[in-house]
Formats: C-alpha cells, structure tokens, sequence
C-alpha cells in the first residue's frame, strides 16, 4: 500500500475482522515508494525473493500511480515500463495472480492516463459511486461495480454490504435500473387517480423525470405485474393498476461465488534496506494482534 499512512492501515484492516493474519503480509510504503523500482532488475530480484519466501499466491499493489511518480514514469504514455516490469516480477516470485488498483479521471469513468493501462490486465474492475448533491461527503451513496475483460463479463450491479457475513454482495441492477425503480412509485400514484392514462400522458405528468427513465419504470411495473396495458382508441395502449398487483419482488442477492472472480491485473533507484520488508510485516503482524484474515479482499 503506498497512500495510507501505518497507523491508518493497521486500523483498517483490523475492522475488516480478518481470520487468518499469517495468510496475508501489509507492507505500507508511503514515504518510500521508490523502493519498490522492479525495473532494476537488481531490485526486482530482491522483492521476488521476499515475495517467494512469503510463498505469495496473489500480489496486491494499491495504488498504481504514486508509483509511477516515485520513478519518474508519465502516467499518460509511460505506465507500460512499470507495468511490464511488475509482470516480470510476478514470474520471478512465482505469483499467479495480481491486483493492481487505479483511480478514474474526475470527469470521466475510465482509468486515468495511458492506454496500456486498460489493455494490460486480463479483467478491468469498475467501481463507482452514484453521483449527487453531497459528492465526495454522502458516504451512504450506493455503489456500483461492474467487470469485463478475458472470458468474464459482469454488467453494472448495485453493490450491498452485509453486515452479517461482512461481505460485498450484489443487490440490483445498474444505475439506469435504480433510476427507474425510484420512478416507479410515482408512476403508480398517477395510475391510482388517472387509470386508463397513455404513454404520452404519463410522460406529461412526470415531468421531473425524463422521458428514458419514465418508459423504463412503465416496462419495470409491467413486467412486475403492478401495471397493465391494454388497448386503447386510434392504436393508443392504456396503462392501468393491475388489480392483482403484488408487492414488488425482492432482489435476490448474489453471494460472492456467484459472481466473476478473476482479478484485475497480472496486475530514485534505491533497494530496500536489509530486512525492511520482514521488519515492517512483523512490525504489522504485532499491531494486528488476534485479528485474522479471511482470504484476498
């Protein structure tokens, strides 16, 4: 990790509740991020020895581009040195498999930076948070997550945590679909005193809500059965509340091994002071106390 200070780290994954502490080793490097240079082939040796000797099955590396500045690379056309390197690396160490984490752009919803960046993992993750009036300050803004890449393809879905099982789980559909689910109950309140309203009607009424998203909630409550159609004068369709209209359907939630679960990625020249790397583990493995780990996050 190489933007939380230690003592921020420690905290975090000590709320995390991890079972098994000896599974996983935490090496914090902000403040010394050149250390970790694996295109000198010399230092990248000594970071595939330590990596071997954890016997290291999944490396995570958050996040990619303090990286990249601690050794001079531009994130806009230089990120595939390091990223080529870092291959090298897991092959060296013996390591199947990667994460690397990165941040999007501000206005967009892409990684930021080179190409490369995209076109070198095996899966690109996406995380994002549903945009609103409080920004970055509304911690309860729903999230959404969707994967694609190398035989995996996971459309946007609401992400949920459970509480109970501690767990990231899937409860719905992309932000299109919550959209139009908040929409839902407006459209039924207008049937309510309107029956028999048409399309164009509905559309008038709900002005606040554009025109996409009031015929994506009518199709949600058809399918649903809240609301029926039925064939009006001069080729009109008449909408109506379904007389058996059920309550809606709860979202079954997924469980994690429902869902995709390849990873991301294959994912100053100074070496490491002697013992650095074992030293900051035991340091953490002491912090963390009984805490434990449960398998990758």
């Amino acid at each position: 990790d190489d933007e939380l200070d230690a003592r921020m780290l420690r905290r975090w994954l000590r709320e995390q509740n991890i079972v098994n502490t000896a599974r996983v080793a935490v090496l914090p490097l902000r403040g010394t991020v050149g250390h970790f240079d694996v295109i000198d082939e010399a230092n990248r040796a000594h970071w595939a020895a330590e990596l071997k000797a954890l016997d290291a099955g999944v490396v995570i590396l958050d996040c990619l581009r303090p990286v990249l500045d601690a050794l001079g690379l531009n994130e806009n056309g230089e990120a595939g040195i390091f990223l080529t390197a870092f291959d090298a690396l897991l092959a060296e160490s013996g390591a199947g498999e990667a994460v690397v984490t990165h941040h999007m752009g501000h206005s967009g919803e892409r990684s930021r930076g080179d190409t490369r960046i995209r076109d070198w993992p095996d899966v690109e993750w996406k995380l994002v948070r549903e945009a609103d009036d409080q920004g970055d300050q509304n911690a309860n803004a729903r999230r959404y997550f969707s994967a694609y890449g190398r035989d995996v393809d996971v459309p946007e879905s609401l992400l949920t945590y459970d509480q109970t099982s501690r767990r990231l789980l899937i409860a719905g559909g992309s932000r299109k679909d919550t959209a139009a689910d908040g929409v839902v109950p407006d459209l039924l309140d207008y049937l309510t005193s309107n029956p028999g309203a048409s399309q164009r009607q509905i559309e008038t009424a709900l002005g606040d809500h554009t025109r996409a998203m009031v015929r994506a909630a009518i199709g949600k409550a058809v399918d649903r059965g809240l609301v029926t159609r039925e064939p009006g004068p001069k080729n009109a369709i008449r909408h109506r509340i379904s007389p058996s209209a059920p309550s809606a359907p709860e979202v079954r939630q997924r469980t994690v091994s429902e869902c995709a679960s390849a990873p991301i990625g294959r994912a100053a020249h100074t070496h490491p002071a002697e013992g650095e790397f074992a030293a900051a583990h035991s340091l953490l493995q002491q912090e963390l106390g009984a805490v434990e780990i449960e398998g990758a996050r």
